[in-house]
């Protein structure tokens, strides 16, 4: 999946999770499992949540 807005890595799925990082729009993000809304995965070797509606499918770029 690719990053649709800058959105942040977190540490966990909740709003106060630390967060781990910062996202760029296009960045990569190989997501593994969606629940509640948020997105697990992996993005340049970091692994965290972000929110499910900053990213989109490569494809629908």
């Amino acid at each position: 999946m690719v990053v649709i807005a800058p959105t942040p890595l977190r540490a966990g799925p909740e709003e106060e999770a630390a967060i781990l990082a910062t996202l760029a729009v296009g960045e990569i993000f190989e997501a593994l499992d969606f629940a509640h809304g948020k997105a697990w995965g992996v993005a340049g070797g970091r692994p965290g949540y972000v929110p499910r509606d900053a990213l989109a499918t490569k494809e629908a770029r």
